[in-house]
């Protein structure tokens, strides 16, 4: 079983593996709420988030650069803009629910590796 301080090492280690960033995480044990955001490399973005309350939400999007020309005639200047897709949103009764279909997700829309064995316990902290 891995230590709480190889656990950060260990995760981002296995997403990068699959393609995958870790982005942000954040928790209020006061509030008891979480999020966490992670990001593919072809501009996928997955937010997984817990409420308050317990609700367990995963928010999937797709982020394009661009480039558009602004400004008026004579005063024209190229700017680069991300554009974000909203994919879906799925909501989950418990963390276990939540964290076997993220698993899956990751490896069906990463490069095609696999997880590493006992990453999600990594990630549950079990």
């Amino acid at each position: 079983m891995a230590t709480v301080a190889s656990r950060p090492t260990a995760l981002v280690h296995a997403l990068e593996s699959l393609g995958w960033a870790l982005v942000a995480v954040d928790s209020d044990s006061d509030r008891g709420t979480a999020r966490v955001c992670l990001k593919s490399t072809e501009g996928r973005v997955l937010t997984l988030d817990r409420d308050h309350i317990g609700r367990l939400t995963l928010t999937r999007e797709q982020q394009r650069a661009t480039t558009a020309t602004v400004g008026r005639k004579g005063d024209r200047s190229r700017v680069d803009r991300v554009e974000t897709e909203f994919l879906g949103r799925m909501k989950f009764t418990t963390p276990d629910e939540a964290f076997h279909y993220l698993s899956g997700y990751l490896v069906d829309n990463g490069n095609g590796k696999q997880l590493p064995s006992g990453i999600i316990r990594l990630l549950i902290g079990a």
